[in-house]
């Protein structure tokens, strides 16, 4: 079927998820090798792209890849907190652990996150949002404050961003590929 498929057209964008698996039929005694062929997914057409999209395309298929560890790791930690706070209490213990957290992480990644640009800190909000099926003003309201989710929307806004708009899959359609291709939650 794989090969059908392949000689069928090769207009089509599709991504392998394994490696092809041998294995031996035994029929009395003869032995005849074959193979399990893993699914295929076909995910649209091939469209023509300018040099210019083309050039775009590869920049935020870069860009995902790079911020995608971080991202990754927000999620991890958001969802410890977020099971401390379930399981904990008192609220005294969810700020400790919130600050010990949160002033590991700044002596970690300050220096790394500070090297991101606009567009890979753009691109790490909409990952986070897309996971938690959340906007990312509400997620830092709820981890930290109102104040501190306040003074972070007022610096998005002065940079043309919107931190209460969420992620629309519809805005971006090759960041949504992208992200099924990788996988991502």
């Amino acid at each position: 079927m794989c090969l059908l498929l392949a000689t069928a057209s090769t207009n089509f964008c599709g991504r392998v998820s394994a490696q092809a698996t041998p294995a031996i039929a035994v029929e009395g005694k003869d032995q005849s090798p074959y193979y399990y062929l893993p699914a295929v997914e076909i995910s649209a057409t091939r469209v023509e792209l300018s040099a210019e999209e083309r050039r775009r395309r590869y920049r935020m298929a870069h860009n995902v890849r790079k911020v995608y560890p971080y991202a990754y790791g927000a999620i991890e930690i958001l969802e410890e907190l977020y099971a401390i706070e379930a399981s904990s209490e008192r609220k005294r213990d969810v700020r400790r652990f919130r600050k010990a957290k949160e002033k590991k992480l700044k002596e970690e990644f300050t220096d790394e996150l500070k090297k991101l640009s606009k567009t890979q800190g753009i691109l790490l909000v909409d990952m986070i949002e897309r996971h938690r099926d959340e906007d990312f003003y509400h997620l830092l309201k709820d981890a930290k404050s109102g104040a501190s989710a306040f003074f972070w929307q007022s610096v998005a806004k002065r940079f043309g961003q919107d931190l209460k708009a969420g992620y629309d899959p519809e805005a971006d359609p090759y960041l949504e590929s992208l992200l099924v291709d990788l996988n991502w939650p």
